[in-house]
């Protein structure tokens, strides 16, 4: 009889053995039979509702979130426009600035959104870090009857005036986004009951520029240039919002147009996230 308890216990601790030897990543606890997961960081797609079980914790908590995080596939839309002397009211020298706002578009598409938790482990992490890549693109539509012309040293004389009205005159500029912001999270385990607030720093890099119009007079026209743009560009953040509703505002630091090669205006853009950060 003792032999086979023996043997029992062997073949017990064998089974043990083999299951650990065949799962890395599982850690088996033979008080309680419990299984967990280890995870360092979450991957999630929009939403950043998230549970986990830290490596630490000698409980299964689903209630908590990783510290660290990566999340792709949000996306900002809104208005752009600009300032002159932090007025958006362009003054007279710079009417032909006017814009159609239904065609001045924002566009942000967040392709890696990573967030670095700054409070302890195993505690809900009501503020982090972010930062990542975005893609941004800014769309002006103009009210007045232009085309723009490549090649020119300043935007004012890549400007040529038409009498017929155009049914389309807008300028676009794309631009690689590097952000870093401060985010408070006040119900980190439960997004869509959570209070959010950010702010930080943008920084655009342009990529390219193009400007398309259309008329009777010179029929439909797309011309790439970068148009004096400013090739570098920091923009404040600030994000507000409440579950699923986020609202954004960035305001240039830096002037639209190189120097002495266009109008003295700073970029400004705000709209909604209407997917999730």
């Amino acid at each position: 009889m003792k032999k086979l308890q023996i043997l029992t216990v062997v073949l017990f601790s064998l089974i043990q053995f083999s299951a650990y030897a065949q799962t890395d990543s599982l850690e088996v606890k033979s008080d309680t039979t419990e299984i967990k997961k280890k995870k360092s960081f979450s991957i999630t797609f929009g939403s950043d509702d998230e549970t986990y079980v830290d490596n630490d914790d000698d409980s299964k908590d689903e209630s908590k979130k990783s510290r660290n995080s990566v999340r792709v596939g949000m996306l900002d839309l809104g208005v752009s426009t600009f300032a002159y002397d932090g007025s958006l009211n362009m003054p007279d020298e710079l009417n032909y600035l006017d814009q159609r706002y239904g065609k001045s578009l924002n566009i942000g598409l967040h392709a890696i959104n990573a967030h670095i938790g700054l409070c302890g482990k195993n505690k809900p992490q009501i503020f982090n870090l972010a930062t990542g890549v975005r893609f941004t693109w800014m769309r002006y539509g103009f009210e007045d009857n232009f085309r723009l012309l490549e090649d020119k040293d300043t935007f004012e004389e890549a400007i040529q005036y038409t009498e017929e009205t155009q049914k389309r005159n807008r300028l676009q500029a794309s631009y690689i986004s590097l952000p870093l912001m401060l985010n408070f999270t006040s119900k980190p385990n439960r997004s869509s009951k959570s209070l959010k607030l950010s702010a930080g720093y943008v920084h655009h890099i342009l990529l390219g520029a193009n400007h398309k119009s259309k008329s009777e007079e010179f029929g439909k026209q797309k011309v790439k240039d970068n148009f004096n743009l400013n090739k570098s560009v920091g923009m404040l953040e600030v994000r507000v919002g409440y579950g699923p509703l986020n609202l954004y505002a960035q305001y240039g630091l830096n002037p639209m147009f190189r120097a002495d090669a266009g109008p003295e205006v700073t970029q400004v853009n705000f709209g909604i996230n209407i997917i999730p950060r």
